[in-house]
């Protein structure tokens, strides 16, 4: 059997939809890797108040404990490990500076000024799936590269609880 092909995430919120998005990777992890021969593997999960980034990914079990701490509603600045002060370009770059190739940016935050963050990753030739409309809805003249690019998907999320990635369907 061909290993799967590892697809690295950079996760933009780890709030209610975040934790659902990352509840049903983990549950779906193995169906993914039988039916379509890939692994999506987060390796950065950001907060508004810190980030935590492994380059090698997350095991399942530490997505599941960082999950649950995000339910308590502990702070990520608190983990260990946790980086503070990045800006979300800062994590994208830091992901690419650490040998992140081909990474795809999931941002399921409704936070403002996340098109710069969008726009490096594709620079980087990264992906991006945007589960809110913010960085679609602005000014035509940022909005228009994540209409035409074709790294960028986006759907809307479900009675704002889970979103619905169309690119899982390639």
């Amino acid at each position: 059997m061909v290993d799967a092909r590892q697809i690295p995430l950079i996760v933009f919120g780890v709030g209610n939809v975040g934790r659902m998005f990352l509840t049903q990777l983990i549950q779906t992890q193995s169906s993914l890797a039988a039916r379509y021969g890939v692994n999506l593997s987060p390796v950065a999960l950001a907060e508004i108040d810190g980030v935590l980034i492994d380059p090698a990914g997350f095991s399942l079990d530490a997505l599941q404990a960082t999950i649950s701490t995000r339910a308590n509603g502990e702070s990520f600045a608190r983990l260990p490990g946790a980086q503070v002060d990045l800006s979300p370009v800062d994590v994208v770059n830091y992901a690419a500076d650490q040998g992140v190739q081909n990474a795809v940016v999931v941002d399921v935050t409704a936070a403002n000024g996340m098109e710069s963050a969008h726009s490096r990753a594709l620079e980087l030739g990264y992906g991006v799936v945007l589960a809110n409309k913010r960085p679609l809805s602005g000014a035509w003249d940022v909005a228009r590269e994540f209409f035409e690019h074709p790294f960028v998907f986006f759907e809307a999320t479900v009675g704002a609880g889970v979103p619905v990635i169309y690119t899982l369907r390639y």
